[in-house]
Order: C-alpha cells, then sequence, then structure tokens
C-alpha cells in the first residue's frame, strides 16, 4: 500500500487550529476589553454620585423639614434621592427612582429598573442614597460588546484564511515532491525529483536525488556483476553439457 500525501487535509487542520486558538485568545482579550469598559462607566457614575450623596446630606440637614433638592437635580436632573432614618423608615425623595434603604455603593435594581448608587450617613443617623439609572451607561458597554461580536467573528475567519493561504506556501512545494515520488519506479531510476526556489525543501530534494543516483549506480554494478558472471560461466556450462549430451548417447544397460 502506498501512502499519499494529502496538503489539503493539513491545511485545513491548520486554519481550524489557527481559528480556534484565535478564537480563544480574542474572546478572553475582548472579555477583558468588555469588563474594563464596564468598569469605567460604573466608575463615572459613582464620581458624579460621591459628591451628590455629600451634598444631599448638607441639604438635608440645613432643611430636614423641607429640604431644597433643586440645587442638586438642576445640574444632575438624573439623580434620584432618597431619605431614609435609623429605622430605615422613609422620609424624603427626589427624582424618578425609588429608592430602598442601601449603604455603600453598586448597581441594582429599583423597581424593575437598574441603577447605580451611593448610600451615606449623616451625623444625625439619616441614610442618604442617590442613585442614578445605568441603562444609558450600560447601553455604550451593550452596543460595544455587540461590535466586538463581530469584529471576533472577522478575525477569526481572517485568521483561519491566512493560515490557509500561508500554508499553501509550506506544504506546496512539500505536495509537488510527493507528486513526482509517486511517479518514480523501480524500473526507471533515471528520473530526478526537480524543484527550484523553495528553500529548505530544494535541499532536501538535492539529497534525495544523490540518494536516487547512488541507488542507480548500485543497481547498474549489480547489472554489470550479473553480466559478467552469466558470461564467465556460459563456456564451462556449455562443455558440460556437451560431455553430458555424447556420455548419454552411449548405449547402457
Amino acid at each position: 500500500m502506498r501512502l499519499r500525501f494529502r496538503p489539503a487535509t493539513h491545511r485545513l487542520r491548520l486554519a481550524l487550529v489557527a481559528a480556534l486558538y484565535s478564537a480563544v485568545l480574542l474572546a478572553a482579550l475582548f472579555s477583558i476589553a468588555i469588563w474594563y469598559l464596564r468598569r469605567v462607566e460604573l466608575g463615572r457614575s459613582f464620581a458624579v454620585l460621591r459628591p451628590a450623596a455629600q451634598q444631599a446630606i448638607e441639604v438635608y440637614k440645613e432643611r430636614p423639614l423641607d429640604p431644597n433638592w433643586s440645587e442638586l437635580l438642576v445640574p444632575n436632573p438624573e439623580i434620584s434621592i432618597a431619605v431614609f432614618d435609623k429605622n430605615n423608615e422613609f422620609l424624603d425623595s427626589a427624582g424618578s427612582l425609588i429608592l430602598r434603604p442601601l449603604q455603600g455603593r453598586g448597581l441594582t435594581t429599583f423597581r424593575g429598573l437598574q441603577a447605580t448608587y451611593v448610600g451615606r450617613m449623616d451625623p444625625d443617623g439619616h441614610l442618604v442614597v442617590v442613585a442614578v439609572p445605568s441603562a444609558p451607561r450600560l447601553a455604550v458597554v451593550s452596543r460595544v460588546r455587540t461590535y466586538l461580536i463581530y469584529l471576533w467573528v472577522l478575525l477569526v475567519v481572517a485568521a483561519g484564511a491566512v493560515t490557509w493561504q500561508a500554508s499553501r506556501s509550506t506544504f506546496g512545494p512539500l505536495a509537488d515532491l510527493a507528486e513526482q515520488a509517486e511517479q518514480l519506479s523501480a524500473t526507471d531510476l533515471s528520473r530526478r525529483l526537480t524543484l527550484v526556489g523553495a528553500g529548505e525543501y530544494a535541499v532536501v530534494a538535492a539529497h534525495l536525488n544523490r540518494f536516487l543516483e547512488l541507488l542507480e549506480a548500485s543497481v547498474h554494478r549489480q547489472e554489470r556483476f550479473v553480466a559478467d558472471a552469466a558470461h564467465e560461466l556460459r563456456t564451462p556450462l556449455t562443455v558440460i553439457r556437451g560431455q553430458i549430451e555424447t556420455a548419454l548417447l552411449r548405449a547402457r544397460t
């Protein structure tokens, strides 16, 4: 059974491996990029909410019965404010979001609306919570994620295609050598492998041609030896045959 070299199979395997590695690497990089962008966008919200929470504490401290939230909401109309007492009972609010008592900062949902919040205690024990809807900022992250998915698919396909094309220059000369080797036969050792300007493969072809030359020379030496031996043995064998035939001509009892 003769083994055949199939360059298309090797090129397809390399293209699939390159696409797989590219997919994993790009997915990891794009995931990190999305995580970082999300963190940046939420950080911008917190950068607005921290001073807003401090300002809300001061506004409520000045007029706890009728706080003037307009000086905070006019420059930041998207902000919502809520004040709770020590027992987390609702005291006052402003804005479109219905907030609940939360301390610290984070991302949560208020009545179905996702928002970033900051909650702080004032010196009197009141909990002031300020929040801003996170949908506009997260929408930016979502759009970037969509663009990156399209880019990921494009780059994975491009990596596979580039690998497929690049492998042609690698396996093309090797496939040519394999095709020429398939045409060699034991009865015709005069043929040689021809490969010009193919780098390392040309060196391999030259070494194989040198091996074929040595093999051809060895076969020729064997043929000459057999011819010489046949010539040297022909005369004595003829004499022996003649004597045997002469002896067989006499009558025997």
